[in-house]
């Protein structure tokens, strides 16, 4: 197993690799120059000259790829150009509310989607198995943007039961850290309050972002089970007398985990790079309305940084993925 563990490993040099040289052309060769958002209209032609040569724009390209490689291996890219203030910094304050939405809409999308596939998979065919299933669908199909939008104006404006927007009141915390990972934050400070609050802020863009995943989860849940209802040794453990919820927990449940947990880690990973929308329908401080921000104002250098990230982060979340396998069925062998 270590020797798999150190081939991926490995692998992901190459991965990353590519990566970097994408997210630096796909910025680099776009139309535009970007130091003219950045200074006023009437600035000369000597103003652009210098701000050019300040931040780098003025040498040869691949000049610039080879620094910002080099950069990008010790996690370095540089200031922002909006904002003055190390990429890094700008997007490890981000960060941790980008994950923790990402987490708790797995959260949501994994006690709905689960749930929903084992029930549809016990029962097929039947009246449950057809709502479970177009509750599946609806969950796949509804653009983000659309839920997110009917759920601020009727759970959040008719029915005043949630917050519209934000990830907490300016006010609502006295303190700060040690996290960053507010719910976990509040836990910790023993302040049961701001965790309402926190939370209440929360379960909105969670669901919407959790629903289209519970789709999915739900599709992958109900036929991972019926391929494994089908097999020798379920009719087996039928036939010794074991009751029905040791098999559908300890049999068939365990042994349709591989594709699920497929499903959750690249669920999980696509839910960071696409909480984008969700972010900016909802105004929640992570790393997709700060992404948007960026590419408007043109700031190169943290978009990079964010789009580095995020890019990574789905890249490692695969190779957890894959060595959980040996986990979840001994009988694997890499």
């Amino acid at each position: 197993m270590q020797s798999y563990i150190l081939k991926r490993l490995l692998g992901v040099i190459p991965v990353v690799f590519i990566i970097l040289v994408f997210v630096f052309l796909m910025l680099q060769l776009s139309p535009g120059n970007p130091v003219m958002l950045l200074l006023p209209e009437n600035a000369t032609s000597a103003d652009i000259e210098e701000a050019m040569k300040r931040f780098g724009f003025d040498r040869p390209l691949y000049t610039q790829f080879f620094d910002f490689l080099a950069g990008a291996l010790v996690l370095d890219f540089g200031n922002s150009m909006v904002y003055s203030e190390s990429v890094l910094s700008i997007v490890l304050e981000r960060l941790p509310a980008t994950l923790e939405l990402a987490f708790s809409a797995i959260f949501v999308a994994l006690i709905v989607g689960v749930p929903l596939g084992i029930i549809a998979s016990l029962r097929p065919g039947t009246l449950l198995d057809r709502l479970a299933s177009t509750a599946g669908l609806f969950g796949v199909s509804l653009p983000n943007f659309w839920l997110g939008l009917i759920l601020i104006i009727f759970l959040g404006g008719t029915l005043g039961w949630f917050p519209t927007g934000g990830r907490v009141p300016f006010d609502a915390l006295q303190y700060s850290g040690p996290t960053n990972f507010l719910l976990l934050d509040t836990i910790l400070h023993g302040d049961w309050n701001g965790f309402k609050v926190v939370l209440s802020h929360l379960i909105l863009p969670a669901i919407t972002l959790g629903t289209a995943v519970a789709g999915m989860i739900m599709r992958i849940t109900r036929s991972s089970m019926l391929e494994v209802m089908n097999k020798d040794f379920i009719r087996t453990a039928r036939s010794k007398g074991i009751n029905e919820i040791t098999v559908t927990s300890s049999h068939i449940f365990r042994n349709a985990l591989i594709p699920i947990v497929t499903i959750v880690g690249l669920e999980l990973g696509s839910v960071i790079g696409g909480s984008i929308i969700v972010e900016t329908v909802f105004g929640w401080p992570g790393m997709g309305s700060l992404l948007i921000t960026s590419i408007g104002m043109r700031d190169y250098f943290l978009v990079q940084g964010i789009v580095f990230f995020i890019a990574l982060t789905y890249v490692f979340l695969n190779l957890i993925v894959d060595i959980s396998y040996k986990f979840i069925d001994p009988r694997i062998r890499y």
